[in-house]
């Protein structure tokens, strides 16, 4: 499946084939990375205290405290990458990403650790300029097949991530962490080698604190409602997004009894047809129904298998249903190419920091929404003392069905009166 990623790499013309292959495995190296901790994160904050419950509120602090430098510092390495450059952004990135996990993983103390997270986070925001890369690289007609590529690239790191971390896990808990260095630190020296600068010297743009910062960081859109009326349909995916790594275990272990295995083997088998889609389906479709419509058809497809994952009473009907999300992954190549295109040469980076950061925020508040929505779905009891009188353990992916159907009817309106509808917005 790699061979496929990096075979289609030396298809996108006019990237340098090298490039494009490191900018792929930044991506890959990235997911591997932080899947390969996933599985042992909580058993290595636990090392730092004698009982569960401060084990479970500073491991929550942790992920939180991520999340958040991801969403402050995604447009700040995008507006420097409209400056200086991708390639450094990039490498300067890999490199802190390396030192964060060796951090990690030697850290004596829990304050050390989170102090070591902060680096973590503040450097996992790489892929905005690695977004950026391949808007420089390629043709406009062409995005779609490549930010698609980068789809597959992202299903492979968080496919074999977690295989790889609890392996390595079982042997010694801070092995992970020492190995996703080693790994970053290899992808940086590749890549000091390979990777030539795609941003050229005439569509350099000074930094600026106003714009490097998540609000700012969207007034790229200024001037075109059209794409403005987009960042809500960005949002609401993401939020979407974040129903599986936020509900799933919870609701298969409830629901359908899953052993540890099943619940890895089932998310392994989301990911591998996920990206399948990517690599042999987005271009297709993309290429003959175009951007918008294309856009129209994953929200349809995804707002379709959420609510059939929530509503399936049996794991056949669960895995029945995971063809149809297949088509979902034809949302992320067909909305960057829609942004990308209509955005100048000097502020990808800036677009691409701007929906990193959206994407971050939506990590920081689903978590808790949908472990809510479980909760109360299990207990029968909704706010205000609503008793539904029936178990409803898909409510996370029921509301993430909800909120894409908000998107699509969003994308119905933008579409109707965009540009080329002969109506203004």
């Amino acid at each position: 499946m790699t061979d496929q990623i990096a075979k289609s790499a030396t298809d996108v013309s006019p990237a340098k084939t090298g490039a494009m292959i490191f900018i792929i495995a930044t991506v890959v190296l990235d997911m591997l990375a932080i899947g390969m901790i996933v599985p042992i994160m909580p058993r290595l904050v636990e090392s730092y205290f004698t009982d569960v419950t401060s084990a479970a509120h500073a491991f929550g602090l942790s992920m939180t405290l991520w999340a958040l430098l991801q969403f402050f510092m995604s447009p700040v390495l995008g507006a420097m990458s409209d400056q200086f450059g991708r390639r450094p952004v990039i490498l300067v990135s890999c490199l802190g990403l390396g030192l964060s996990y060796f951090a990690s993983a030697w850290a004596p103390t829990f304050l050390a650790f989170l102090a070591a997270r902060v680096i973590s986070g503040a450097t996992a925001g790489n892929i905005s300029a690695a977004n950026a890369y391949v808007a420089d690289v390629t043709l406009p007609a062409e995005r779609a097949k490549a930010f698609g590529m980068l789809g597959a690239a992202f299903g492979v790191g968080f496919t074999f991530g977690p295989a790889m971390g609890g392996l390595l896990g079982a042997i010694d808990v801070r092995l992970p962490l020492i190995v996703a260095g080693f790994l970053c630190f290899i992808n940086a020296a590749y890549g000091f080698f390979v990777l030539p600068e795609s941003h050229k010297l005439e569509n350099r743009t000074v930094f600026n604190w106003g714009k490097a910062n998540p609000v700012g960081a969207l007034a790229v859109f200024k001037g075109q409602p059209y794409l403005y009326a987009l960042i809500p349909v960005y949002g609401l995916f993401a939020l979407a997004q974040n129903v599986f790594p936020s509900a799933f275990v919870l609701y298969a272990e409830h629901r359908y009894h899953f052993s540890t295995i099943e619940t890895g083997a089932t998310m392994a088998v989301s990911s591998t047809l996920m990206i399948l889609a990517q690599l042999f389906i987005v271009q297709r479709v993309v290429g003959r129904l175009g951007e918008r419509r294309s856009l129209m058809i994953a929200l349809l497809f995804g707002m379709t298998g959420f609510a059939l994952y929530g509503l399936a009473p049996t794991p056949i009907l669960f895995w029945a249903s995971m063809p149809v999300m297949t088509m979902w992954a034809l949302f992320n190549p067909s909305i960057q190419s829609l942004m990308t295109q209509r955005v100048s040469a000097d502020a990808q980076g800036q677009l691409q920091g701007g929906l990193a950061s959206l994407m971050a925020m939506m990590g920081i508040f689903a978590p808790n929404l949908y472990t809510s929505l479980f909760a109360m779905g299990i207990s029968m009891q909704w706010p205000g003392g609503i008793d539904l009188g029936i178990d409803l353990p898909g409510a996370p992916f029921l509301a993430a069905s909800f909120f894409l159907a908000i998107a699509l009817a969003i994308t119905l309106l933008v579409v109707r009166r965009g540009p080329g509808s002969g109506k203004p917005l």
